[in-house]
């Protein structure tokens, strides 16, 4: 990778900086042990939309509502005891940071996961 500017900057009363000519509006801010610091741009967009048959099934969902037909309440009890295994929390977190970082991939696979 090609240095494009070079210049020497030092923190305001509050500990900031101000990157000039900032390319983007968003950045992500990452801070070694060492002192250094990397800036990796981020673009904060709308999703793609919501599909036809996600509008259809909220669409029948607030019909079934306003109909009085509801569905039978959920026993969440059981999800108290749930055990998450560390390898399992591991790929959601990684999921996650993928997702914050704007990463879109193929849809979740959810058999990675041990619940």
């Amino acid at each position: 990778m090609e240095a494009v500017r070079n210049y020497t900057v030092h923190p305001d009363k509050k500990k900031r900086i101000t990157i000039r000519g900032a390319a983007y509006e968003y950045y992500e801010v990452t801070v070694y042990s060492n002192g250094c610091i990397m800036l990796e741009p981020r673009v904060i967009g709308v999703p793609g939309g919501i599909s036809e048959e996600t509008l259809r099934d909220m669409d029948k969902a607030v019909e079934n509502y306003r109909n009085g037909t509801l569905p039978e309440p959920l026993d969440l009890s059981k999800l108290d005891s749930l055990e998450i295994s560390q390898r399992t929390l591991k790929a959601m977190d990684e999921d996650m940071k993928n997702y914050r970082k704007g990463i879109v991939s193929e849809p979740v696979d959810l058999s990675k996961y041990e619940l």
